[in-house]
């Protein structure tokens, strides 16, 4: 799963706007939400994807941006979303409803890339078994959401064409390939990750070694890198006695966990803690190690 992702691209994102540049808001290009209080979408015909949009206004006088950057722009999201297509959105909402969205604080945002896979996407998703450092949070065929809570990060795996499909934005034209995946994260809480307010201007300057763009671009890949997938090859025993036998698949548990060593580790944990003898402690390990040892050849 180390291939390189194509067409990267911020897509969700949410933007606080301060109530001295929301002050600039062209409200003729804005009608209520037919439901929701407080809450604004763009007029009908303003642009064609008008529905994309929402805008929320805080009784403070702030107000909350959010939509899909890839829809908003054309309507569908397998399209690359980098500085240049980012400062034509900059111009696009300025046009729109007249405000500068320079300085909006981002408060949230995913950002993500597509992959070309040999088999079906449902297959390639499915092989996938685990993810390091993170727990499964959602999962269908076509769809898996890892989240590092405390971190405020969820990794997202899904069908690319089954979801334009059904988000009814599919197109032969538009999806010339059909087995695409796309993998994605979302930051809840950028403050967090960045140690600092990041805001919309920082996605307009050119990628370079400290931009949010290039950290998002490095971040995406090395958080794709912890997935754990499903491996066929089975630990076999090295011996066919009993103990052999239970520590062969106690290594398959293993496997499968992506854990490397951790049985080892677990084992001797319980021998420590045992009502033992020293010597017998010490003798108990020493099997252990020695039976560990005719495994440590494998790759994982």
């Amino acid at each position: 799963m180390n291939t390189k992702l194509y067409k990267t691209q911020i897509d969700y994102i949410s933007l606080k706007v301060d109530s001295v540049d929301a002050q600039q808001i062209n409200w003729n290009h804005l009608i209520p939400h037919p439901t929701l209080r407080k809450q604004y979408v763009l007029v009908p015909n303003i642009i064609k994807e008008a529905k994309n949009f929402r805008l929320y206004a805080k009784s403070n006088g702030d107000v909350i941006i959010s939509l899909s950057i890839p829809y908003f722009l054309f309507g569908y999201n397998y399209r690359s979303v980098g500085q240049e297509e980012l400062t034509g959105f900059y111009a696009e909402i300025k046009s729109i409803i007249g405000i500068d969205i320079k300085k909006a604080e981002i408060l949230e945002f995913e950002y993500g890339g597509f992959e070309d896979v040999n088999e079906n996407p449902e297959e390639q998703i499915q092989k996938i078994i685990g993810m390091r450092d993170s727990d499964l949070v959602y999962s269908k065929p076509q769809i898996k959401i890892y989240a590092q809570q405390n971190n405020g990060i969820f990794f997202k795996i899904y069908d690319a064409v089954y979801n334009a499909k059904l988000k009814k934005t599919y197109s032969p034209e538009r999806f010339p390939k059909s087995n695409v995946v796309k993998y994605e994260i979302k930051i809840t809480n950028p403050k967090q990750i960045f140690k600092r307010n990041v805001v919309f201007e920082d996605l307009l300057v050119e990628p370079s070694r400290e931009s949010v763009l290039l950290f998002c671009m490095q971040f995406l890949s090395k958080t794709k890198s912890l997935l754990i997938l499903q491996d066929d090859t089975k630990v076999l025993p090295k011996k066919y006695d009993l103990i052999n036998i239970l520590y062969a698949e106690l290594k398959n548990l293993e496997k499968a966990k992506g854990n490397s060593n951790v049985i080892h580790k677990e084992l001797i944990e319980i021998i420590n803690s045992s009502p033992l003898s020293s010597s017998q402690k010490s003798k108990r390990r020493k099997a252990i190690g020695d039976l560990d040892s005719l495994y440590c050849d494998l790759p994982f």
